[in-house]
């Protein structure tokens, strides 16, 4: 429920995933990926013995029913770490701006003719180095992709400072 600025990512490497609380399909296999992420990245930090600077970024791309209240429930049962995994929402424009145009990730809503509707966006997460550079995107039904993209994150978040274990 708190507001969440990019500053907050500020030297901070991130990764970024799409996803909608109404979605069945694709959205519940991007939050289990994710959650793994978070505790393979709780893991190496682990062997570490630091804080990885390291950051999960959620955007729902259905702000009208994703409310924060709802994301916070949703967050709650996946286990994520405030400390480490946000969901962010805002308003249609705001998520249009940073999905489809920031990330150039596919967006939009189809009708299903049923008077329901499907929401496309893409299977991906998307790495964001600490200077907010996107160096990469990873297909999640991939999974030589995410082994990757595990790597190229411990890469990055190894060249900028850790943080000690509180």
């Amino acid at each position: 429920g708190a507001t969440f600025a990019s500053s907050e990512l500020a030297g901070t490497v991130w990764v970024a995933d799409f996803v909608f609380l109404g979605c069945t399909e694709s959205c519940p296999m991007l939050t289990t990926r994710m959650s793994k992420l978070q505790r393979g990245l709780a893991e190496e930090e682990g062997k570490r013995g630091g804080l990885l600077p390291v950051r999960l970024v959620s955007f729902t791309v259905d702000p009208l029913n994703d409310t924060t209240a709802r994301l916070q429930e949703y967050a709650t049962r996946w286990g994520a770490d405030p400390k480490r995994w946000a969901f962010a929402t805002g308003t249609t424009t705001d998520i249009q701006h940073v999905v489809a145009d920031g990330f150039k990730v596919a967006y939009g809503k189809t009708d299903d003719g049923a008077g329901a509707f499907e929401i496309m966006h893409g299977n991906w997460f998307v790495l964001v180095d600490g200077d907010g550079t996107i160096r990469g995107y990873y297909s999640t039904d991939r999974p030589e992709e995410m082994a990757s993209l595990t790597a190229d994150v411990l890469r990055l978040a190894s060249k900028l400072p850790r943080q000690p274990r509180p």
